[in-house]
């Protein structure tokens, strides 16, 4: 039985329809990598809560979840220089009646 001419060797109609399915899917899989773990976004909350400074969270985060995660990195080194000292919140208002 003889092939339609451009399904072999991924040219022709056949061969580019397999090749952008074939992008699609690695482009998905790459913002997938690059896309916000909860897991991992859970341990490095809750190091920083035990009070490591060294935590980071992946800069390669994309959209929505990079901004989470340079937020949560900008937090934590802030945190970690020396003339930042944690403070605690005041009980008294500063808001007249």
């Amino acid at each position: 039985m003889k092939r339609p001419s451009g399904s072999a060797g991924g040219n022709g109609r056949y061969g580019n329809a397999i090749r952008t399915r074939t992008l699609g899917r690695l482009e998905r899989e790459e913002r997938e990598a690059a896309a916000l773990d909860r897991k991992q976004l859970l341990a490095a909350l809750t190091a920083f809560q035990k009070g490591s400074f060294d935590v980071r969270l992946p800069e390669d985060w994309i959209g929505l979840d990079g901004k989470i995660a340079d937020a949560f990195n900008a937090v934590v080194e802030r945190r970690r220089s020396p003339d930042c000292s944690p403070r605690k919140a005041s009980t008294s208002s500063s808001w007249t009646s």
